[in-house]
């Protein structure tokens, strides 16, 4: 089992898909070639379904993909400018499908 990280470079709008397996090895490397992705991105986070949201405040605009298991993006929805407030400086996906992770309350009900 192996967790996946992306890497982005806004500058020249490249990145790195890769893998983390469970004894914290990198591998399985792909590399986004510069020009692949938009400069202008500002946040970006992982949801349920291998799916990833990028936002871009200064338009507030953004896109939904996915991500398969050989580190391929696919399946790019647009959301236009003007769809989000503009100026978010963080975003955070809230304990996506399938997730164990809990926290507040939820985290004091459950006893493990």
């Amino acid at each position: 089992m192996s967790d996946r990280v992306l890497f982005y470079g806004a500058s020249q709008g490249r990145g790195v898909a890769a893998a983390i397996d469970d004894g914290n090895h990198i591998g399985d490397l792909t590399v986004i070639p510069a020009g692949s992705f938009a400069k202008d991105w500002t946040a970006f986070t992982g949801l349920s379904g291998d799916r990833i949201l990028f936002y871009g405040k200064t338009q507030g605009r953004g896109i939904v993909c996915s991500i398969d298991d050989d580190n391929h993006i696919a399946d790019v929805t647009v959301i236009p400018p003007g769809s989000f407030a503009k100026g978010w400086t963080e975003m955070s996906a809230l304990r996506p499908q399938g997730s164990h992770l809990r926290v507040g309350r939820a985290a004091e009900e459950h006893h493990v």
